[in-house]
């Protein structure tokens, strides 16, 4: 099975796909890659973004969430910085500039498609149940979709 590498229109999946890249890096010591960038702040961005956007979503859109969907967006979510207090990670030496640079490669990408960094998740369907999520996976080798396809068993 092949599948080319698309990139996502959420800052989240940037976050996690740098935060894995990291975890990967961390597991193997690859140390030129654990010593220049810190995934510190990027989970937290990860985990308190994601509360910020799904609030807003909550109360000012009033959008209702599929109870399991919304139980795996938390997770997930959650997941790089539980991950990192697990370890005992805590160091935030270079944390600030690898946030930096996964920021501004997103803004840079994002700004081709759409004319406001924030439409992705305002203007677009967001997705609040596992029928939603498959709709936006249709046609598409976003991370996340992949994972989705080994989930339900679809190729």
């Amino acid at each position: 099975m092949c599948y080319s590498m698309n990139l996502s229109k959420y800052l989240s999946h940037w976050f996690t796909i740098s935060f894995i890249i990291w975890l990967i890096a961390y597991s193997l010591k690859i140390s030129i890659i654990t010593r220049n960038f810190n995934p510190y702040y990027i989970a937290l961005a990860t985990f308190f973004g994601y509360l910020g956007v799904e609030g807003y979503m909550l109360v000012y859109k009033g959008y209702s969430f599929q109870p399991s969907f919304l139980m795996m967006k938390i997770i997930t979510h959650l997941f790089p910085i539980a991950t990192l207090w697990y370890l005992g990670f805590r160091d935030t030496k270079n944390a600030f500039r690898s946030l930096a640079i996964v920021v501004v490669l997103y803004v840079a990408y994002i700004k081709q498609s759409y004319e406001n960094i924030t439409d992705p998740y305002l203007k677009d369907l967001y997705p609040r149940k596992w029928s939603d999520l498959d709709r936006f996976c249709k046609n598409k080798d976003y991370p996340v979709c992949i994972l989705r396809r080994l989930m339900i068993g679809v190729n």
